[in-house]
């Protein structure tokens, strides 16, 4: 995963898909972005970054579309992520 390739790389990230997911199926837990809203809130708090990897359908993502409204809100920056080469450029 890009997650393992990031981590492998030295970077400390906070993946919500690879996280957050496995998390609210075996605890019978929503996995929609209302439910976890407040989680990636406090998440994103004490990220300094948020990297969007490019994967189809990031634009029509609710998550995504809601940590970039809360990223926008804190000020800090937003990256596009290039899921092969690993490159960023701002949104």
């Amino acid at each position: 995963t890009v997650a393992g390739r990031l981590i492998s790389h030295g970077y400390h990230i906070f993946s919500p898909i690879a996280m957050c997911h496995p998390i609210a199926r075996i605890g019978n837990l929503s996995a929609k972005f209302d439910y976890w809203q407040e989680f990636d809130r406090k998440m994103l708090e004490v990220c300094s970054q948020l990297w969007i990897l490019t994967l189809a359908g990031w634009k029509e993502s609710v998550g995504i579309n809601g940590e970039i409204i809360i990223m926008r809100r804190l000020d800090k920056p937003i990256f596009l992520l290039d899921p092969v080469s690993l490159d960023k450029h701002p949104l």
